[in-house]
């Protein structure tokens, strides 16, 4: 489901995984011997909300 929005809207899916992922993260930090797994959600957070910046992408450096 999110990976239609990601595909049909990027700006704003890209947003909503993003936050699913920090969600994801959180979750596995509580969890045993799932610390390294979490940092790796965090990254994967990180790289959606930099697809949704470029998405939308910066109008005021093209003026």
């Amino acid at each position: 489901m999110i990976g239609l929005l990601v595909a049909a809207a990027p700006h704003f899916g890209g947003d909503v995984l993003g936050i699913w992922f920090v969600l994801l993260a959180v979750n596995l930090f509580g969890v045993d011997q799932m610390a390294y797994l979490a940092l790796g959600m965090l990254a994967l957070a990180v790289c959606c909300f930099a697809m949704a910046r470029m998405m939308r992408g910066d109008h005021r450096r093209e003026a």
